[in-house]
């Protein structure tokens, strides 16, 4: 599934409430949710711009395991990078996708009886200034990027769907 929320900051199993800067009034006024989830990680901003990615996946008929499962999106990610001439990697110390110092896709899996859910989010025309509510993914010391921020001009979400599903197609 790949679609769009509205504005909202949830919380992973292993968050730290701290990491939301916001405080109620300024999180009212932006019409911002704050929605503790079961998956991992720590508190993320999802909203409009933003395609977020649900993987629902049978590991064992895939014959894949959680962490192989990562590595296949942190790739779909990064191939669907190339198609705009944005270089992606993997920051070993911190899930997601990175352009520079800068995460431009969250990572938060969650398996249950052996079928994935939950998955990433990918910061396509996202406005950023909603990150200046939180600690994303509880990292300080690392900004978060778009493909819009990136390229210097807005791109159209539609377009990044049908890569990101064509790659995932194409992908082992």
């Amino acid at each position: 599934m790949l679609l769009e929320h509205p504005h909202v900051f949830t919380l992973g199993r292993h968050a730290n409430e701290g990491n939301i800067i916001w405080d109620t009034e300024k999180l009212n006024s932006q019409k911002v949710k704050v929605i503790q989830v079961d998956r991992g990680g720590d508190v993320t901003y999802h909203g409009p711009g933003q395609l977020v990615g649900y993987p629902i996946i049978k590991l064992s008929d895939a014959g894949t395991s959680p962490r192989k499962l990562v590595e296949w999106v942190e790739k779909i990610i990064i191939q669907s990078l190339n198609h705009y001439g944005i270089s992606g990697h993997i920051d070993p110390e911190h899930p997601g996708v990175w352009v520079d110092n800068a995460k431009i896709c969250a990572i938060g899996m969650r398996i249950r009886e052996d079928v994935s859910y939950h998955g990433f989010a990918l910061n396509v025309s996202t406005d950023l200034s909603y990150f200046d509510g939180i600690v994303p993914c509880g990292i300080k010391n690392k900004s978060v990027c778009s493909l819009s921020s990136v390229l210097g001009r807005k791109i159209d979400i539609e377009e990044v769907k049908k890569i990101l599903a064509a790659e995932a197609l194409s992908a082992p």
